[in-house]
């Protein structure tokens, strides 16, 4: 036996397995007759691995040189000779003990500056050699097989999958039937690097496996392909030191060295598989349920469920040297959480699939279609191993348990409290003992255990009281990232995610992917979706090491958020982890209802109306109400619902479920319908409900601005013209804060008021311009609008009102026409309140009809008659046709001339007047008075007095009215 001890090292080296001490003296002869052959290959410092396998209809060799090396082939008969301008020496493995087909065993020898391979042809064949980037692949191909056959590639139109399972083993080897990577169907890899991040993507879709162990990363597919993996070794600092293809009898096995702190993600895309290398903590995205399952007939078996289950693969770990059992899924991000030892097997951690050892030789690992199961021949022994495994057979949640772990955020390690074996009321009463008998230096502590244990059950208000008493005994407590993120996380149950944002973006939380996780929530629910979907994508390594419950709440957050954003891939990555979790019914109905969504975003309205009505019967009465509101607005735009239907449905739901953002979209949506109805003022205070009940949200802009622009269609473009003036009024002043500020909003209130003054609301219309005139204008505008006002006032019999307000106006820069207009409603206010002379001399140097008819109204007022007959022919000289009709104002006119001539008893005047306009006088306004007046003038003028003055009195009043009033009219 000594004899041979440095025969199995020298074995060792070669790469050889002995199983037993018959093979171990017969594989030394066979390496003595290699090793005394090739004796003068050995003195070079060189090695080269020899890769070799049998293929149907040929043989072939690879020499795996790490540089190009020049060389020369020659096949005579019987024997190969492969010249190679590099001295070296060769490890030919396999080929040493197991001829192939065509090729026998190998000789090497140095010759000078080269090396001399020799090799036995042991049937009759061709030969073929190509080099493949530093490799020389050496080929003898049976004589009747035509060459083109030889590597005939597979037609392009087959997929990946469909070429791999045509692909033929023959090679034989110990350690189990391998074949050469150079023979394989090749896979393409893409590697990228983003910051810190190094991420491989392969373009394969079937079952995976990914799993760290010490300082290795090992990649498993179902299916074997040739990688090529040079891209890997481009990348300047990553974090990989060394890749490699272990070569594998039926599955893709890649194997990486990479730096300490690194750690492995694993999804499946619609591309293909994706693979992350990071330098921050990760967990599988759906854990691997494991727990004891008592069997009928055939014993115990340790069972981790899963679904899409691969083919049970063994590999070897050159490393350690011991076999391990690889299970691949087919489901992204499926694998183990935690790490598991006993004494008959170990189940480690993976970020894909399930990976074992094990250590007892009657442990068989079986394949199941939801899973796997480990038995034993004997007695299955699944107690405790170097791991603790208290929680092993507890099910999924039973791999969150990180207690003493040292996160930041562990759920369930607060939850359980001081009492191991209490309740909840026992371990609360002991919590609250022990702060009652804490002293002042441990009081803070006491408080802390109290409140940590509150919010690990979701007493979130129980825990902020102690949270509070914390911080006033100790502010620096501000500063602690531990304290922050849980007096964030009982703000994030409370709803107040304003204080839960302030608390988690502390720069000593950066790093903290549970903080991120709960900006999650605190964003989606104010509406910041982008925010959600970047600080989901941050946190969600350690998703899995939360309990289901707020696991599925993170989940359903970031799936709010991205159907806002329209992200459907991410909708449909979620839904599928979540519809595989054991979830409440309160949130498995949650997550249909959003399949729903998605059904109904993708066009399927069928599916989705079958998945909601589903959620509807399930009774969640949130959920529920969700579901009918999509109903609703589905039907409605789909005009299988009409809007007062509509309405009248959302109104019962109103009082299916309150707060939170299905009541801001259901006002919101009301608010619209309403509108669209024509129903205002409902529509306006139903919107107005959801901004002011949710003023946080980052909706309420939106609603506002939905509310300003209707308020504009209404009062600035004439929409508000089919309301009855009262109503139009009372809705303008109910929602007046919609005003917009400058130039449209001067020009609503205008425009409001003109409408209101065609209806003689006099005193609405002079309340609005006031406001306007004293708080929102200044300048020539004020001045302006000033004016309208005093015209109000006048008809309002309300002159002195008209003379202060323009009096309160004046500037000093005014342009002419604004001025010329201010001036003659001053001479207007005047009159009416009998000042006629300085309403003459404010007219003074005026000229035009207008002016000429206040000076009218001036001499009738002042009973200057022979004035009034002055200007009265000075009006009727303008007459461009002496035939034409009178208009109403002529007739006033002339009706006004005849008083003033018969008071001043001028009869010559009034005949000559009747002979002049009786003609056209006769059937219209005035002509019975304007008859009797110019019929007999030498009638006394008290008759005529007693006659003419309601006549006259009232013409006047009339005839400035009307005019205002169509100044006014002219606006709308």
């Amino acid at each position: 036996m000594l004899s041979l001890q440095p025969l199995y090292i020298v074995f060792d080296k070669l790469g050889l397995t002995i199983k037993s001490g018959l093979l171990l003296c017969l594989a030394s002869f066979i390496a003595l007759s290699v090793i005394f052959s090739s004796a003068n290959a050995q003195q070079s410092g060189e090695s080269v691995n020899v890769r070799s396998a049998d293929h149907p209809t040929f043989s072939r060799i690879v020499f795996d040189w790490q540089e190009i090396i020049p060389y020369s082939t020659e096949l005579n008969g019987t024997e190969l000779i492969i010249r190679f301008d590099r001295a070296a020496s060769f490890n030919f493995g396999r080929l040493t003990q197991r001829p192939l087909r065509f090729f026998g065993s190998p000789t090497a020898k140095i010759e000078g500056q080269e090396v001399v391979v020799a090799l036995e042809v042991r049937e009759p064949s061709r030969l073929k050699h190509f080099r493949d980037g530093t490799k020389i692949a050496v080929d003898l191909i049976e004589k009747t097989v035509p060459q083109a056959l030889a590597a005939q590639p597979k037609r392009a139109t087959e997929t990946l999958d469909q070429k791999a399972q045509k692909i033929e083993r023959a090679a034989r080897v110990l350690a189990g039937d391998q074949l050469k990577k150079d023979d394989l169907l090749p896979m393409p890899m893409a590697v990228s690097k983003s910051g810190e991040i190094l991420s491989l993507d392969f373009p394969y879709t079937g079952s995976a496996a990914a799993f760290m162990r010490g300082e290795h990363i090992w990649i498993v597919f179902d299916k074997l392909f040739s990688v090529d993996q040079t891209q890997v070794e481009k990348i300047d600092d990553g974090p990989i030191i060394e890749a490699r293809q272990v070569e594998h009898e039926n599955a893709t096995v890649l194997r990486y060295h990479v730096k300490k702190g690194h750690h492995l993600q694993a999804a499946l895309k619609d591309q293909g598989w994706h693979f992350e290398i990071k330098k921050n903590l990760t967990v599988p995205r759906v854990p691997v349920p494991v727990g004891l399952q008592r069997g009928s007939g055939q014993g115990d078996q340790f069972f981790l469920s899963a679904n899409k289950v691969g083919q049970v693969i063994k590999i070897t770990d050159p490393d350690i040297g011991d076999e391990l059992t690889v299970v691949p899924l087919g489901n992204s991000s499926q694998g183990v959480v935690r790490p598991r030892q006993y004494s008959q097997f170990t189940i480690l951690s993976t970020a894909q699939g399930i990976a074992l050892q094990l250590l007892a030789d009657d442990i068989s690992a079986n394949h199941y279609r939801n899973g796997v199961g480990l038995a034993s021949a004997g007695e299955l022994a699944v107690t405790k191993g170097k791991l603790s495994n208290r929680f092993a057979a507890e099910g999924e949640d039973g791999q969150n348990d990180y207690a003493g772990s040292g996160r930041l955020i562990d759920l369930e390690a607060w939850k359980r409290g001081p009492l191991p074996d209490g309740d909840f009321t026992e371990n609360k009463h002991e919590l609250l003992y022990r702060l009652a008998i804490a002293t002042e230096e441990e009081r803070n502590q006491s408080r802390w255990n109290l409140a940590r244990f509150y919010l690990g059950h979701g007493f979130a208000a129980d825990a902020l009281g102690p949270l509070m008493l914390m911080r006033e005994d100790d502010p620096e407590l501000e500063d602690s990232p531990e304290y922050r993120a849980v007096l964030a996380i009982a703000q994030v149950h409370l709803r107040r995610y304003d204080s839960a944002l302030k608390l988690l973006s502390h720069q000593r939380l950066n790093a903290e992917l549970d903080a991120y996780l709960w900006k999650t929530i605190a964003y989606e629910a104010m509406g910041q979706y982008p925010q959600a979907l970047l600080s989901y994508e941050r946190g969600v390594d350690i998703l899995s090491l939360y309990p289901i419950r707020q696991r599925a709440a993170f989940q359903l957050a970031a799936l709010r958020a991205a159907y806002a954003a329209g992200n459907a891939e991410l909708m449909q990555q979620e839904l599928s982890v979540l519809e595989q979790m054991p979830l409440p019914n309160d949130q498995y109905t949650q997550v249909e209802y959003w399949r729903a969504r998605l059904y109904q975003q993708e066009g399927d309205w069928d599916r989705a109306s079958e998945l909601l009505e589903k959620v509807v019967r399930a009774g969640e009465r949130q959920t529920a109400a969700l579901a009918q509101y999509t109903m609703i607005n589905a039907q409605h735009l789909r005009d299988e619902l009409s809007s007062l239907d509509a309405i009248d449905q959302m109104e019962r739901l109103r009082f299916a479920w309150r707060g939170d953002r299905f009541e801001l979209d259901l006002l919101y949506r009301l608010g619209e319908l309403y509108i669209e109805e024509k129903e205002f003022r409902t529509g306006f205070e139903t919107l107005r409900q959801a901004a002011t009940y949710f003023a946080k949200s980052s909706k309420t802009r939106d609603i506002t601005k939905l509310m300003s622009d209707i308020y504009r269609d209404l009062f600035l473009d004439g929409q508000a013209d089919i309301l009855p003036p009262v109503k139009a009024m009372a809705l303008y002043y109910d929602f007046r804060e919609l005003t917009p500020l400058g130039a449209d909003g001067d020009k609503m209130i205008r425009r409001l008021a003109d409408r209101l003054v065609a209806v003689d609301l006099l005193e609405r219309a002079a309340g609005l311009l006031e406001h306007q005139v004293k708080h929102r204008l200044k300048g020539v505008a004020q001045a302006d609008i000033a004016s309208r006002l005093a015209m109000i006032y006048i008809l309002d019999s309300k002159p002195d009102k008209a003379l202060g307000i323009l009096m309160a106006t004046r500037h000093q820069q005014i342009p002419n026409d604004v001025a010329h207009r201010r001036d003659l409603i001053e001479a207007r206010a005047l009159i009416e309140l009998g000042r006629y002379e300085e309403a003459e001399i404010l007219l003074e140097e005026k000229q035009g009809r207008d002016v000429e008819l206040l000076r009218a109204d001036i001499y009738w007022g002042a009973e200057n008659w022979s004035e009034v007959v002055r200007n009265a022919e000075k009006l009727l000289s303008s007459r461009d046709n002496k035939n034409r009709d009178l208009s109403q104002d002529e007739r006033r006119t002339l009706m006004r001339e005849a008083v003033a001539m018969a008071l001043d008893e001028n009869s010559p005047g009034l005949r000559q007047l009747r002979q002049r306009y009786w003609p056209l006088m006769q059937g219209g306004l005035y002509a019975e008075a304007f008859d009797l007046i110019t019929s007999k003038p030498e009638e006394g003028p008290q008759n005529v007095r007693i006659l003419t003055e309601s006549i006259a009195s009232v013409d006047k009043l009339e005839g400035f009215m009307e005019s205002y009033k169509n100044e006014f009219n002219a606006g709308l």
